[in-house]
């Protein structure tokens, strides 16, 4: 059981489908990531032999990426953690990390966020519009 109450941050599917039961939810700006065309998928759009490029968070001073937080309710945040890193970590591209994002209303939280790694072989970044 947590301390804090269990936030995550969506910026893709997890919008439209977070997959775990959300207690409340709201607009967030995450600073210093951007939305980019940085991962070759293997699993979901594509093969080893032919990766799809697929949108991740990649780390740019400056940039910002809008989302939503969602907190998870009460009770569910180890089936909630246990869920997300089965989804998310699929091939160890991304990284589990805490956050620090800025709800609409002004209020700071931390959230659970994966971010691509830079250092994985999966890695894609800099590609120019």
């Amino acid at each position: 059981m947590q301390d804090t109450p269990l936030w995550v941050f969506g910026y893709g599917s997890l919008i439209w489908h977070p997959g775990f039961p959300v207690a409340e939810q709201a607009i967030a700006r995450l600073d210093g990531w951007q939305r980019s065309f940085c991962m070759r998928s293997i699993h979901h759009r594509g093969t080893e032999a032919a990766p799809g490029l697929v949108l991740a968070l990649d780390a740019r001073p400056g940039a910002f990426c809008d989302g939503v937080a969602f907190r998870v309710e009460p009770g569910a945040e180890a089936d909630t953690l246990a869920a997300l890193r089965e989804r998310e970590l699929i091939s160890s591209a991304y990284l589990e990390t805490r956050q620090a994002v800025r709800l609409r209303d002004g209020r700071g939280v931390s959230a659970l966020t994966f971010v691509i790694d830079p250092d994985h072989v999966q890695y894609f970044g800099g590609l120019p519009p």
